[in-house]
């Protein structure tokens, strides 16, 4: 479901993320792979799906992950499903341009058709 994600940041211009980025800490120990990542910035957009929230075991390797990259320095946003539904998008576009410190580009018109109806 982060391809949901994906897509609303390549439908604002935003295609320049490390997407399934594998983030090590400073001394090279692997911190593990997320969704979308800013290197530069050290900011990191992770999608949370259901089974993020219902499996115990899962939650807590995922917090344990997310603690580990912000004490690497990096900021983690996340968004769930209900981010990417019709009414909350709008909302949802705004704090992910916020977060990235970012603002929406032209998507080139030859993909611009594909980003046309909103689904």
């Amino acid at each position: 479901m982060e391809s949901l994600q994906h897509f609303e940041l390549a439908r604002m211009g935003i295609d320049d993320l490390e997407l399934q980025a594998e983030v090590y800490d400073a001394k090279g120990c692997w911190i593990g792979r997320f969704d979308a990542v800013d290197r530069l910035r050290r900011l990191i957009l992770e999608y949370d799906g259901e089974q993020h929230r219902l499996d115990r075991k899962q939650y807590l390797r995922d917090q344990r992950r997310l603690d580990r990259a912000r004490d690497a320095g990096y900021e983690v946003k996340r968004t769930h499903l209900e981010d990417f539904q019709p009414r909350a998008l709008e909302q949802t576009h705004e704090e992910m341009c916020a977060f990235l410190q970012r603002r929406p580009r032209r998507v080139a018109p030859g993909l611009a058709r594909y980003f046309a109806e909103p689904y």
